[in-house]
């Protein structure tokens, strides 16, 4: 024997909405393992543009002068940013070391310098310590 059950309709709605979600889940658990990701070939490379820009000299961490020829034949990847940053900056650092981990021993070709923006309070002595 089967007792009646009354179920409000605004509750069916929910339970519809659940089923459909739980559905959901299913199929995509099921078929997570099968999705591939394509990724670049990891000998893809960047072209080189020898056309732009040109020369410069930025005042380094113990007050020495350094020059973008300084690195001849090196990737230099330019960091804007300053020391007191609380939230982006060391984000983005922590970004930079991520791709240099995963370059392994081509990273010794590439020069990571941080260009300060906010000179008063990046002092050498500051940036050395």
């Amino acid at each position: 024997m089967s007792l009646p059950i009354s179920i409000d309709p605004a509750m069916r709605v929910v339970y519809r909405i659940a089923a459909v979600a739980l559905a959901l889940a299913v199929i995509a658990a099921v078929a997570w393992p099968h999705v591939t990701v394509e990724r670049a070939p990891r000998s893809a490379r960047l072209p080189v543009m020898t056309e732009v820009g040109g020369d410069f000299e930025l005042m380094g961490a113990g007050g020495a002068r350094v020059h973008l020829h300084d690195y001849h034949g090196r990737a230099v990847l330019l960091f804007f940013g300053y020391m007191h940053c609380p939230d982006v900056c060391p984000t983005g650092l922590y970004t930079l070391k991520g791709v240099l981990d995963e370059l392994g021993e081509a990273a010794g070709r590439v020069q990571v310098i941080m260009v300060t923006v906010d000179p008063e309070r990046d002092t050498p002595e500051a940036l050395e310590r």
